[in-house]
């Protein structure tokens, strides 16, 4: 982990699968080839002037399941994993452009192309350079790489990142994979057997991605007492204990940790996700983690759903918790209460990450203390 370039107009942190290389539908491991790549773009950890002055930040993920768990459709630049069904080669097809924000908010579109393994990162840098050289820095506003993909065209923009790569470049069309039956996102949450014969992956809620000092270092002696020494992160703000062998998994399972942190969460924390909000984050109109454990834990305590609600909080327009995407989406927002300014929050129904949906606004500002009923 490295703080350069983390923030400002840079290329933000690369996602992956969180069950890279332990799931049995993986058509390939994200791990290695986003190692490399993190280290090309970020100077083996100590930073690259050459893409820390982008015309705005850049995110960028590779999916290697259906699932889209690390979210291609709603980041820059997305590598979504395909067999070609004519050659049965793995190929990647490129979709660009997603991104929420106070102005627009867009899911990724196809960009006409796939590339093959070994182009992955000569195509991802090319990218780059273009969007550095050729991207409006004027408003701030109309400045993500989808505003640069429009004004020049989807043709010539992936034309133009193929010059850049070399002379002789070409890259695949896209490819167009038919499936057989219909695929729901699965849930990482809970005890799933991993590809590995005895091993087990648990997924384990943390509620509104909420974590403590004292938090993690139980979380390290769990991963050292019952598995391998490694805990990975979900983009779902969860954690997953990974290499649990079948013989320690009663063990593990009993052990005070899972008190707090619920291998079977109810329907509505295991899918509970919330930004910073206003206590750490100057972008943050209303504090959103405290509320969004303390509204779950009453709806839980007075209803019965049967199936998993994701509800999705996001202090301030910039949706960093990702709202549009959610069941239900609360955004938050000013709000006035017999005159007088207080928290309010906009709600969104009908989001889905893996399907192409953008929740829409139910209603206007709602204030925040009548969220609870609403709910």
């Amino acid at each position: 982990m490295t703080s350069f370039q983390s923030g400002m107009d840079s290329v933000r942190n690369l996602t992956g699968s969180p069950i890279a290389g332990l799931d049995p539908h993986e058509l390939y491991d994200t791990r290695p080839i986003l190692y490399e790549m993190n280290n090309v773009l970020f100077g083996n950890g100590r930073g690259n002037e050459e893409f820390a002055n982008l015309p705005r930040k850049l995110n960028i993920c590779i999916s290697p399941t259906r699932d889209d768990f690390p979210h291609t459709q709603i980041n820059d630049l997305g590598f979504e994993a395909v067999k070609d069904p004519a050659s049965g080669q793995l190929l990647f097809n490129v979709v660009v452009g997603g991104y929420f924000s106070g102005q627009r908010n867009i899911m990724s579109v196809p960009l006409g192309v796939a590339v093959t393994e070994e182009q992955l990162i000569p195509f991802t840098v090319a990218l780059l350079r273009v969007f550095r050289d050729h991207g409006p820095r004027g408003n701030r506003a109309k400045t993500r790489l989808i505003w640069l993909i429009e004004q020049l065209g989807f043709e010539p923009f992936a034309n133009l990142v193929a010059e850049t790569m070399g002379p002789g470049t070409k890259l695949h069309a896209a490819v167009h994979a038919t499936h057989d039956t219909p695929w729901e996102r699965r849930d990482l949450l809970g005890v799933h057997q991993q590809k590995q014969e005895g091993l087990n992956w648990v997924g384990v809620s943390v509620p509104a991605g909420r974590i403590t000092a004292e938090d993690l270092e139980d979380f390290a002696r769990v991963a050292d007492t019952y598995g391998g020494s490694t805990a990975r992160l979900t983009p779902e703000e969860n954690i997953l204990f990974v290499n649990i062998p079948d013989a320690k998994l009663q063990a593990m399972l009993t052990d005070p940790l899972f008190q707090k942190f619920k291998v079977n969460p109810g329907n509505l924390e295991r899918g509970l996700v919330s930004c910073t909000g206003s206590q750490f984050c100057g972008f943050g109109l209303i504090e959103t983690k405290q509320r969004a454990m303390q509204i779950v834990a009453q709806l839980e305590a007075s209803l019965h759903l049967p199936n998993p609600v994701r509800i999705h909080w996001t202090g301030c327009p910039n949706s960093c918790g990702q709202a549009q995407v959610a069941d239900i989406g609360l955004m938050g927002g000013p709000a006035k209460l017999n005159g007088k300014a207080v928290e309010g929050v906009k709600i969104f129904l009908g989001g889905k990450v893996c399907g192409l949906l953008i929740a829409a606004v139910l209603r206007g500002v709602l204030v925040v203390g009548s969220c609870s009923a609403s709910l």
